[in-house]
């Protein structure tokens, strides 16, 4: 029985070892970690949410153009639209090579987009009492975590700019017409003093010096708000505001592959030990 406990302890090193390296396998060795924070921005909020509250549209925490509440553009940066956008920046690597960041990722066991939501970025929100987000962008390569963290910030950017413009075109599109109709009404009205006019009433009331007052008040209440639309429009350069962007030297985040082997290891000689410690009770009793 003595002669079987070295090897029995050099069985628990071995498993310990193993289980060390499989720890450093599945960790894939300390990566490099790019960290942007970022807010989003109120500017010009209040503009655009009165456009649509004009038309009935809700804005509120839920709504994706709510730009008050920044947590909603966590999911943003997983949209495969913005992601595939950000795979095209070209990316330098340490050994010379240059390549696009889709290209890159393609050599990944997984998908490039796969493996850009599920390992390469993570997108929280630490404190839930502050706007702010972070987004980490984790690679081998201290350049692709750089390029990466650049283009999803971009990207998200491209894409909450557009959609607000698009909601705000189609609000001015709404004015416009209302304006047109109301303006072909009184010009109709005008050119056709005895024709009765339904929106109006009878003619006597179409051709009130008040009732005239009152449409043409209304004419410019859809003119003003028509060129507040169009300030919105011109205002749409950046809803998002970097509060700290990554820089060289980036942090490192994991372990080298030997320190989870030795731990390994250490840890199997460590219960090798008691194991034998319990045998050698076991046979003095």
């Amino acid at each position: 029985m003595a002669g079987k406990s070295p090897n029995s302890l050099i069985w628990f090193i071995l498993l310990g070892t193993a289980l060390g390296g499989l720890w450093a396998w599945k960790s894939k060795g300390p990566r490099y970690e790019a960290q942007t924070i970022f807010s989003v921005q109120d500017r010009d909020a209040s503009t655009v949410r009165d456009l649509l509250l004009h038309f009935g549209k809700d804005i509120s925490e839920a709504h994706p153009l709510n730009i008050f509440q920044g947590e909603s553009l966590i999911s943003l940066f997983r949209l495969r639209s913005v992601v595939d956008k950000a795979l095209q920046d070209s990316v330098s690597l340490r050994s010379g090579q240059r390549l696009t960041l889709g290209n890159y990722f393609a050599d990944q066991e997984e998908e490039a987009y796969r493996h850009v939501v599920e390992d390469a970025i993570e997108v929280l929100r630490p404190d839930m009492h502050l706007a702010y987000l972070h987004l980490r962008c984790r690679d081998s390569e201290p350049e692709v975590c750089l390029v990466l963290s650049k283009a999803l910030v971009r990207e998200v950017e491209a894409y909450y700019a557009q959609h607000n413009s698009e909601q705000i075109m189609d609000a001015k599109h709404q004015l416009v017409t209302q304006r047109d109709s109301v303006l072909n009404r009184l010009d109709n009205r005008d050119s056709s003093p005895g024709k009765r006019d339904s929106g109006l009433g009878n003619m006597e009331a179409s051709t009130d010096p008040a009732h005239q007052a009152a449409w043409m008040a209304l004419v410019q209440a859809l003119n003003l708000k028509i060129i507040e639309a169009d300030a919105a429009l011109e205002r749409q350069k950046s809803l998002i505001w970097l509060v700290e962007t990554p820089r060289l030297p980036l942090s490192i985040a994991g372990f080298p592959w030997w320190q989870p082997v030795l731990a390994g290891a250490a840890l199997g000689l460590v219960a090798g030990l008691y194991y034998l410690h319990g045998r050698s009770i076991e046979l003095d009793a």
